[in-house]
């Protein structure tokens, strides 16, 4: 038995956001924010495929270490375990369809471009348009 605290904790905020949900192009869009250590414990989510990405601190990913341009991308029903470290923002972006430039990757790390971020934070306001939203999706 150990008296040791858990090293994740539950996030102060979480937003979300969601566009054409229930069609296949749709996209939802989680924002936490966190005051400690953030932890997706290990997960297999049969049914969305998932996109993680901080851009204020790093995430890590198994025994790898992914900075504020790069994400972890887990394709549906595939075992997976992201941790983020305290007071950052994460972003945690769940899809039905797999993007195009990710069509053979299960799991692993992405390359996230400038554009791609700017999108990402862009539709996680409140009263962002819905077709601007799935045009930045695609």
């Amino acid at each position: 038995m150990s008296l040791a605290e858990p090293l994740g904790g539950d996030p102060l905020r979480c937003e979300e956001y969601g566009y054409g949900l229930g069609r296949p192009t749709g996209i939802l869009v989680l924002k936490y924010r966190s005051a400690s250590v953030l932890e997706f414990g290990e997960t297999r989510e049969d049914f969305l495929h998932q996109l993680y990405w901080s851009p204020d601190g790093t995430l890590s990913a198994g025994a790898r270490v992914l900075g504020p341009r790069e994400a972890f991308w887990a394709h549906r029903a595939v075992t997976h375990e992201v941790r983020a470290a305290d007071r950052q923002t994460v972003y945690r972006v769940c899809l039905r369809e797999v993007p195009a430039g990710l069509g053979g990757l299960r799991a692993g790390p992405v390359r996230l471009d400038r554009e791609a971020a700017r999108l990402i934070e862009a539709i996680c306001r409140p009263g962002h348009d819905e077709a601007a939203a799935l045009e930045a999706r695609a």
